[in-house]
Order: C-alpha cells, then sequence, then structure tokens
C-alpha cells in the first residue's frame, strides 16, 4: 500500500483528498503546513508527496526543496497541487524538484493516475 503525505492548509481540501485517495486503497498521512510536512517526511519518508504551494510559514516550494536536499528523501516523488495561476512559480516548483503540477480544482482520476505514474505502482 503506498504512502501518502498530503500537505495542504485547506482543512476542507484537505479532507476531501484524503477521503478520497483512502479510498483508492492508499495510506494517508496529513500535515497542514510546510514546516510539519517537513517534519514528518523527515520521521517517516512517504512513496509520494502531495504538496500545495500556499501555506502559512513556509511555502511548498520551500519544502519541496528542502525534501529534495534530504538525503533519505531526495528521490521521494513530489505532486505540486495548487490553484497557484503565475508561470514563473509553477516554473519554480519543477526547477525545484517537483515532479509534476496539477491545477485545483483537479480531477480525482487524474490525482490518481499522477501518483500511479511518478510511483511506478497503481493505486
Amino acid at each position: 500500500m503506498l504512502d501518502v503525505l498530503l500537505i495542504e492548509d485547506d482543512a476542507r481540501i484537505q479532507a476531501a483528498l484524503a477521503a478520497r485517495l483512502c479510498a483508492a486503497g492508499l495510506s494517508v498521512r496529513q500535515s497542514y503546513n510546510g514546516l510539519e510536512g517537513v517534519a514528518q517526511v523527515k520521521a517517516r519518508v512517504p512513496d509520494v508527496i502531495v504538496l500545495d504551494v500556499r501555506m502559512p510559514g513556509i511555502d511548498g516550494i520551500e519544502v519541496c526543496r528542502q525534501v529534495r536536499m534530504n538525503t533519505r528523501s531526495h528521490k521521494t516523488p513530489v505532486i505540486f497541487l495548487s490553484a497557484e495561476t503565475c508561470p514563473r512559480i509553477r516554473e519554480a516548483a519543477i526547477e525545484t524538484g517537483g515532479n509534476l503540477f496539477l491545477e485545483k480544482p483537479y480531477e480525482p482520476a487524474q490525482l490518481l493516475a499522477a501518483i500511479s505514474d511518478v510511483t511506478g505502482v497503481g493505486p
């Protein structure tokens, strides 16, 4: 069973994402801000991270940067899931090491396919 870490500050979006991923048979851990997310990655590296860009404390791009700098998690796939529309920020997310950038609102099937693509494991 894939271990997914969701890092999303909006509780409603977090709950909906977690419910959809759990229903697909994935193990889901949740974090509501970037600092907490980085701490969770350090404690136990997930199989994949689903990450928002705009969050309090440190943003998703900095979270991704820290994940990539950690020797234990540097290869962990990162999927950005954000409503961010600025092309420069989207480019920075990928340049920092994000594997994919998906837009909110999202289609659950699209997210599940993305998780399967970056991990090589079907949900």
